[in-house]
């Protein structure tokens, strides 16, 4: 999959996640970053003490039911990203950091 090829994910995610936030800059760590993000999208049932893997999870979810799909009842965040790229219509890869360039490149 070409999609990504040299750049690093934590460049396009960092480029994503301050698009979508006002008021983040260049100094916000990633992580903050991506919890107040998710924080913002799943709300309701998770606070600032949940983890940023279960706010992903969370997160991975709903954007599987906003593109059409169901997601299936399981905790691997590797297989969420599969069916989160399958439900946009696009070809998953079988790498987790593949499916997140792609995400992160091509999804508004």
């Amino acid at each position: 999959m070409a999609t990504g090829t040299g750049t690093r994910l934590s460049e396009l995610e960092r480029t994503w996640f301050q698009q979508k936030l006002t008021g983040a800059n260049a100094r916000t760590p990633l992580g903050e970053l991506k919890k107040l993000y998710y924080l913002s999208v799943v709300g309701s049932g998770y606070s600032g003490t949940s983890t940023l893997r279960e706010l992903e999870i969370a997160w991975i979810k709903v954007r599987i039911v906003d593109a059409g799909g169901t997601p299936t009842a399981t905790k691997y965040e590797s297989t969420l990203w599969r069916e989160l790229i399958a439900a946009l219509g696009q070809t998953p890869s079988r790498f987790t950091e593949e499916n997140k360039k792609l995400f992160f490149s091509s999804v508004v």
